[in-house]
């Protein structure tokens, strides 16, 4: 008989592979992986009849797959787009509903075979971006844009933040360092977002302990107050550029509009396409996705709405139509709207949950993964993508235990504080510091 979790092992180390291959070295590397998955979870379901430990990947995909038979009911588009935007959102819950229902727990060897495989392709995107900056056009085409840099090394870092914890404290305070390191690697990208994601991570882990927001004193409110005024300084220049020059181009809509204005416009776009299609939307594969570019079939809703006439939203040249995410929730209206927010606000329950029985470092992670992939979601649409299907794998890694428990256990757990009152920084270098960062270790 297969072991479900050695398998399942694999497919990870093939998923994260393919955060390197998938943009652009081999497209469909991370669709098999996730293919593969999903056929292990109905090996399981099947022979082991567990399929209430899927309840968080089956309730969801049934939820996308009613949207996709709505879409086809309205002709939304045409099929090959419609199928191409149904799996685009049906991957990362896969990868997610996989990983928290199947729960594997990795070895220590399995953990370190990971972290090599990051350190290995962290090394490879940043030297072909390094080619890049000494003019060499040798990886222009296998790197795309440099924010994929960012996203290789924001999935390394936060990979080793999740497994640094050790019996040796030497070697925890090594693995940490490493994180950050990896994470620092990615600063290379020169995006603001991956600097905000950076920002809340550095909070999360030297700032935050638990009972942080339960307690709003001063000093919690100016440090709050301190990182946001930081945030807004790394990322004003580019939101001004995007959605305040952007948006005045847009409502002129002349031929002045630049590529960078794409996303001004998708932004209004969207509640052109909410007044008209309000409580279910207007369907997969018709608006601010991929799948509604040329490269399947050319949505219909750009000509309504004169997006057409955007540079890079045009029919001749549409590259930068599927390059954020709020918009595309236009595509499944108001209900849709409600169902994400329900979604995230489920997720973050979740890690209030394991932050009371698994620790503070396992609730860190899933923070920083939900925050750090809704601030990308401003301004592209990793959430969708090899990087977002990653994280919501590893986001299920860690909130696995939450599975196994009543609804008497978590009820009673949420009526009390996480134990411990230290930062996870102050858990790792500070000596005098006892409180353990997984609960059992």
């Amino acid at each position: 008989m297969i072991n479900l979790s050695k398998a399942y092992f694999v497919l990870f180390c093939l998923l994260a592979i393919s955060q390197l291959l998938s943009p652009a070295i081999f497209q469909m590397a991370d669709e098999l992986v996730i293919a593969a998955m999903a056929m292990l979870a109905g090996v399981d379901m099947l022979y082991n009849r567990t399929w209430r430990n899927y309840k968080a990947m089956i309730v969801p995909a049934l939820i996308i797959t009613a949207y996709a038979i709505y879409s086809v009911a309205i002709k939304s588009n045409e099929a090959v787009s419609i199928r191409a935007d149904y799996i685009f959102h049906l991957k990362p819950i896969i990868c997610f509903g996989v990983a928290y229902g199947l729960a594997p727990k990795f070895s220590f060897s399995q953990r370190q075979i990971v972290k090599y495989i990051f350190i290995a392709i962290s090394i490879a995107a940043v030297a072909m971006y390094a080619t890049l900056l000494t003019g060499s056009m040798v990886f222009y085409d296998l790197l795309i844009v440099p924010y994929y840099v960012g996203c290789v090394t924001l999935c390394a870092g936060l990979t080793f933040l999740l497994f640094i914890d050790n019996d040796s404290k030497v070697v925890v305070r090594r693995n940490l360092l490493q994180a950050i390191l990896l994470l620092a690697l990615g600063l290379v990208c020169t995006r603001s977002k991956y600097y905000g994601a950076l920002l809340f991570i550095a909070f999360m882990v030297v700032v935050y302990r638990p009972g942080f927001f339960a307690r709003m004193s001063l000093r919690n409110i100016t440090i709050c107050f301190a990182a946001l005024l930081v945030l807004a300084a790394v990322s004003w220049s580019k939101f001004q550029f995007y959605f305040v020059q952007g948006g005045i181009a847009v409502n002129e809509f002349d031929d002045s509009s630049t590529g960078m204005f794409a996303r001004s416009a998708l932004y209004l776009g969207m509640f052109f396409v909410l007044s008209d299609y309000f409580w279910l939307g207007s369907g997969l594969g018709t608006y601010a996705s991929q799948a509604s570019g040329t490269a399947f079939h050319y949505s219909d809703l750009y000509y309504k709405y004169d997006l057409d006439k955007i540079y890079g939203l045009s029919p001749d040249f549409n590259a930068f139509i599927g390059d954020t995410f709020y918009p595309e929730l236009a595509q499944f209206g108001i209900v849709g709207i409600m169902l994400f927010v329900m979604c995230m606000a489920w997720l973050f329950n979740k890690a209030r949950q394991i932050h009371r029985i698994g620790g503070i470092l396992p609730a860190v992670v899933v923070v920083c993964i939900l925050v750090s992939l809704l601030i990308d979601a401003i301004a592209s649409r990793a959430i969708v993508s090899s990087m977002g299907e990653y994280l919501f794998a590893l986001a299920g890694l860690a909130l696995a235990p939450c599975r196994t428990l009543s609804s008497k256990d978590k009820k009673e757990m949420m009526r009390n504080l996480p134990d411990g009152s230290t930062t996870l920084w102050a858990r790792v270098f500070n000596r005098k510091c006892k409180e353990k960062m997984i609960y059992g270790k």
